[in-house]
């Protein structure tokens, strides 16, 4: 267990240095990107700018530099990357638009490594959890 702040680029590179270490030799056979992170319920007209860039931080470009760092072991093993997202990624949540637009990002990036990754073998997937009511 390691953990890593994804907005902290030195926590990123430590990671990546670890994994790389222990992997070098097999390569990595999955990622799971499943960073998400909201503190604001308000209308976009309300929320502060700094909202939106924290999120866009954390959902968004913490994400986009762990895969990177990560690619070459991905590429060697045939890896997979999930990366859980948010159906507020593809369709307007009133009170949601900091959350909203990072994984937005987040997912049209999935969907461009898919292409570009195809390839050399290394599967992209992207979900998109919904919301239920259970017991």
């Amino acid at each position: 267990l390691l953990q890593m702040d994804l907005t902290k680029p030195e926590d990123i590179q430590r990671v990546l240095q670890h994994i790389q270490a222990h992997t070098n030799s097999t390569g990595l056979w999955g990622l799971v990107n499943n960073a998400g992170f909201n503190d604001t319920i308000a209308d976009a007209e309300l929320s502060p700018l700094g909202k939106f860039r924290t999120c866009m931080e954390v959902n968004f470009f913490g994400s986009l530099e762990l895969t990177k760092g990560l690619l070459p072991l991905l590429r060697s093993a045939g890896g997979r990357i999930v990366t859980v997202s948010s159906p507020a990624g593809d369709l307007p949540f009133p009170c949601l638009a900091a959350y909203g637009a990072s994984k937005a990002a987040l997912s049209l990036l999935m969907d461009t490594f898919r292409s570009e990754l195809q390839p050399w073998g290394v599967k992209v997937s992207l979900i998109l959890p919904g919301y239920y009511k259970t017991g």
